[in-house]
């Protein structure tokens, strides 16, 4: 998940109301699809997202030009 999709997926969460939104920045960890922990630093106000700051691990290939096996 790149940085853009998980600032956009915060924003989202804390517009809809689908997590609490206050006005004092908090942490709120989340786990995207690839399973790694995303801590999301945010500041809203009136019900409106600010700021939000990210603590993730990077993503990234570990090998380029590698053949994949993909039977079984």
């Amino acid at each position: 998940m790149s940085d853009s999709n998980a600032i956009c997926a915060t924003t989202a969460l804390l517009e809809t109301r689908k997590s609490r939104c206050t006005p004092q920045r908090q942490l709120s960890p989340w786990t995207p699809p690839p399973g790694k922990l995303v801590r999301a630093g945010f500041k809203c106000h009136d019900e409106r997202c600010i700021r939000v700051t990210l603590s993730m691990p990077p993503a990234f290939a570990e090998e380029l030009d590698v053949t994949l096996n993909t039977s079984q």
